[in-house]
């Protein structure tokens, strides 16, 4: 349900009937100009171009692992969603968004009296090509009253749209208390009938701690696509 209270005062409310609780996203955009938006409720954390994606939108079934593992929002099990405020806008061949959050995930009340800082930046030199870089510095606590820990993410994104084919990649640096983690992935899509049926590979890897051995896991995926109008499809995987 998107709501337009006014010129400048927009709304969007989300529910997903099958899970519980059913909110998805609760938002107020205050609109100053296309260069300032302030947003605020519960919304996608600004990380990441993947994990802001609808899963319409996505040529897999599932998201890469190192988005569904390290993503703020998505590590807790909360669909990459929080409870915070930013702003956010477009300028030239800018766009970014920068706010904070409680941490704790979705429908959560905040465990800790600490906000996570949560800031991307993506620009976009030409219409074919994207670039983006991520930051999120937060103290994670599993309930209230129990000691918060580091819970730090770094990612860097790219992708490639020329004709029929993208190619979009995304690497991701996390720290939780003591563990480093890190995963990447890399995607590739082709319409072999335009706009009707797509192939795509993806490889991704996800290293749940960098300093321990054998722990690395890689998924190859292979798919394909069959649309019956731009949001509605049949995939395979």
């Amino acid at each position: 349900l998107s709501v337009d209270l006014s010129k400048s005062l927009k709304g969007k409310f989300t529910i997903d009937a099958v899970r519980s609780p059913v909110l998805v996203e609760a938002q107020i955009d205050a609109v100053f100009s296309e260069a300032a938006t302030l947003r605020f409720g519960q919304f996608y954390v600004p990380f990441g171009f993947e994990s802001t994606t609808s899963a319409s939108d996505l040529e897999m079934i599932n998201y890469a692992q190192p988005v569904e593992k390290l993503a703020p929002g998505r590590d807790l099990g909360t669909f990459g969603r929080d409870v915070g405020a930013t702003l956010t806008g477009r300028y030239s061949i800018f766009d970014y968004s920068l706010g904070f959050f409680n941490g704790a995930g979705a429908n959560k009340a905040d465990t800790n009296d600490k906000k996570d800082f949560a800031g991307r930046i993506r620009v976009k030199p030409f219409d074919f090509l994207s670039l983006g870089a991520s930051l999120y510095r937060g103290l994670y606590s599993a309930s209230s009253g129990t000691p918060a820990t580091v819970r730090d993410r770094t990612g860097l994104d790219a992708a490639v749209s020329l004709g029929r084919a993208t190619l979009k990649g995304e690497v991701i640096w996390a720290v939780d208390e003591a563990t480093d983690k890190f995963g990447w992935f890399v995607r590739g899509a082709y319409f072999v009938l335009p706009k009707k049926l797509q192939i795509a590979a993806m490889f991704d890897a996800f290293d749940k701690n960098r300093d321990a051995g054998d722990d690395r896991v890689d998924v190859y995926t292979a798919g394909l696509n069959w649309f019956f109008a731009d949001k509605t499809k049949v995939q395979v995987n």
